[in-house]
């Protein structure tokens, strides 16, 4: 059984132990008007997706759009860099969104608008964020908000 992703501390400690991150803070602390920090749970994220089958796509069979579902998880590679596209639909969105950097998630947002025309506002990106929604949540939420736009 495929595990949804998560913040593996010792991934993360590996990665911050790393000669560029090392560099990335220095150059953070020296000047932090163009700093670009690495996100948190990055190393984690890859590191997790590197490692799963491509066989874990059969899980979004089960659902009620798995086209919409293989859309949304190839927007999610493309955009947020991702090594694959081979997210299951209980992965949690807002570890995935926490491991993009700010321009890559507004980039994501812009995509996801242009492709399936779902216009969301900033409040419920936000809430997307913090509210612990699944990828799988994600994907319902859009297919709902493309069949009130057809109505």
């Amino acid at each position: 059984m495929t595990v949804p992703l998560h913040i593996d501390e010792n991934i993360e400690r590996q990665a911050q132990a790393k000669f560029s991150e090392r560099i990335a803070r220095w150059i953070k602390s020296v000047f932090p008007f163009i700093a670009h920090e690495s996100s948190r749970s990055r190393a984690s994220v890859f590191s997790q997706l590197e490692r799963r089958s491509s066989g874990v796509r059969s899980r979004w069979d089960e659902l009620s759009n798995p086209k919409l579902a293989s859309e949304v998880c190839g927007l999610l590679r493309r955009e947020l860099g991702l090594p694959n596209d081979r997210l299951i639909p209980e992965d949690p969105l807002d570890i995935i969104l926490e491991s993009a950097f700010q321009l890559d998630r507004r980039m994501f947002f812009h995509a996801v608008f242009e492709r399936f025309g779902v216009r969301m506002s900033d409040e419920e990106w936000s809430a997307m964020c913090t509210e612990h929604w699944t990828i799988e949540d994600f994907v319902s939420e859009i297919e709902k908000r493309q069949c009130l736009r057809a109505d």
